[in-house]
């Protein structure tokens, strides 16, 4: 079974430009330094996990997350790479 291409194009004026940049980069963070907050999704990508995976992580009793509403989850820049450094230090101790 061949399957038919389609050729989609998206109206210049459907998304603002900062929409478009996202959509380009939709499996990768270009640049951290600009974001305060990491959504889960954000975590998904740094880290190469699955969903349940991240979701786990963002109820465990040591990583700095918070809820930003009802059910939303988010987790400061900042004190996620410091968790990320700590791990990894953990790490390095438990191999020695």
């Amino acid at each position: 079974m061949v399957q038919k291409e389609t050729n989609r194009r998206v109206s210049p004026n459907r998304f603002s430009c900062s929409r478009q940049v996202i959509a380009m980069n939709e499996f990768e963070i270009v640049n951290t330094e600009d974001v305060l907050c990491f959504t889960p999704n954000d975590v998904m990508k740094i880290l190469n996990r699955s969903k349940s995976q991240v979701y786990e992580l963002f109820h465990r009793a040591d990583f700095p997350s918070f809820k930003t509403g009802e059910r939303s989850l988010a987790v400061k820049r900042v004190d996620f790479y410091r968790w990320q450094e700590e791990k990894k230090e953990e790490f390095k101790k438990c191999k020695q």
